[in-house]
């Protein structure tokens, strides 16, 4: 994975705190060899791997692009890009994850650019297809941020569910969403599993 950033550590030991409170210390495992790589981590009781990232990984590669000043707060920087940068780097990383396995994402988001509702756009965005004829819908299709076709299949195959958050909360849970791939993953959670990880999400933060 290379030299990891602040912010990405700093997600690290906030998803630690809370995967050990929700399922003990000892069940958790750190860096887990998988495929002669490296997941973030492992809970042990449910044989699910976790992987972390953080938005803010991404805006400060485009900010570092733009060559402003460092004395420069704020950038205004389209949603779409992020997502579409984020897509790439989720699918890469996305390499760390078995297929034999439930998957999590767990994504700090960055409110100034993206919410964690817009994170689960980069998965599935949905967008009707209407008969003009008859003004009736005929289908759904999703817009991906991948950019081609097998790369989304790769990621969706993986990817069990997606915890979006913006913080750990005065309540010690995350301020987020939970994002189900029902449709899509190979391994689902099954519903004991999907609790346990929706007691993670503060129900008054939301």
């Amino acid at each position: 994975m290379g030299n990891k950033s602040a912010w990405k550590e700093k997600a690290e030991k906030e998803i630690y705190k809370l995967l050990a409170k929700t399922f003990g210390k000892n069940n958790i495992q750190r860096d887990p060899k998988v495929n002669g790589k490296k997941a973030d981590f492992l809970v042990k009781p449910i044989g699910t791997y976790i992987e972390v990232y953080t938005v803010r990984d991404v805006t400060s590669d485009i900010i570092k692009e733009t060559r402003y000043s460092s004395h420069v707060v704020y950038v205004d920087i389209p949603k779409e890009k992020v997502l579409d940068r984020l897509a790439g780097k989720i699918q890469h990383e996305c390499e760390q994850l078995p297929k034999e396995a439930p998957n999590v994402l767990m994504v700090k988001t960055e409110e100034l650019y993206v919410s964690p509702y817009d994170v689960g756009d980069v998965f599935m965005e949905p967008s009707l297809i209407i008969n003009r004829e008859t003004m009736e819908s005929v289908e759904i299709k999703y817009k991906s941020h991948f950019r081609a076709e097998d790369e989304t299949q790769e990621v969706l195959e993986k990817i069990s569910a997606i915890i979006a958050y913006e913080a750990a909360c005065k309540h010690e849970k995350l301020c987020g969403v939970l994002i189900d791939n029902k449709n899509n993953a190979k391994i689902p959670l099954n519903r004991k599993k999907h609790s346990l990880f929706e007691e993670m999400i503060c129900d008054k933060c939301k």
